[in-house]
Order: structure tokens, then C-alpha cells, then sequence
């Protein structure tokens, strides 16, 4: 867990999202985060450690629901 996280601790179990719109430029202030011009990627992802960046920690961080396998909780983003 980085300096200034508040979000989580070392040892929470959390899926994290692959990515996270800026929530500020026009497209996402008109609603349509999907086209974001500034979009922030994780990549990664399936390594044993990563860091995620800041915009992703500060939105697409959620705690894995208990008793969800880790490994289909990492299955998830990909097969949706």
C-alpha cells in the first residue's frame, strides 16, 4: 500500500479495475467516461505484484466479496 492511501491495508483482498477515466476533461464531465480522454491503464496486471496508479486506486478499487476465489475474482474483467 503507497504513501497517501487511506483505501486499503496491506493484506485486504481487492480486485482491481484495468482502468480509470480522469473524471475531468469534457467527455467525462458530460457523462461519456467511456470515451475519456485521459484515461489512466493498468498494466500488468497478472503479475504477482503491481502498482496501481493513483486515478485507479482513487475509483476502480473494491474489496473481493467474501468467499470469491481469488482466481475467479481476477477472471472477471476479462470475461465481461
Amino acid at each position: 500500500v503507497g504513501r497517501g492511501v487511506t483505501r486499503a491495508r496491506p493484506g485486504d483482498a481487492v480486485v482491481v479495475a484495468n482502468s480509470a477515466p480522469c473524471r475531468d476533461c469534457p467527455e467525462c464531465a458530460g457523462g461519456r467516461a467511456n470515451l475519456c480522454r485521459r484515461i489512466t491503464h493498468l498494466t500488468g496486471a497478472f503479475a504477482e505484484r503491481v502498482l496501481v496508479p493513483a486515478p485507479i486506486v482513487a475509483g476502480n478499487v473494491h474489496d473481493l466479496p467474501a468467499g470469491l476465489a481469488p482466481g475467479l475474482a481476477a477472471a472477471a474483467e476479462p470475461l465481461a
